[in-house]
């Protein structure tokens, strides 16, 4: 399981560092264009969690 928290934090953050390049960009940005690279990285967050949830509930407990 600890590699596949791994692999499931290292695409997580790969995803909203991506986002944020986009988000620091020194350029024009379009309208709402801010606005959907936020619900794109919350949309990381929330996979990653949903994800990273069910391999821990997976786990069994004593």
């Amino acid at each position: 399981m600890h590699h596949d928290i791994l692999d499931l934090l290292d695409d997580t953050l790969t995803r909203l560092l991506h986002v944020r390049g986009e988000l620091s960009a020194a350029r024009r940005v379009l309208p709402g264009e801010r606005q959907t690279a936020v619900e794109r990285a919350i949309e990381a967050a929330e996979e990653f969690s949903a994800s990273a949830t069910g391999l821990l509930n997976g786990i069994s407990k004593p």
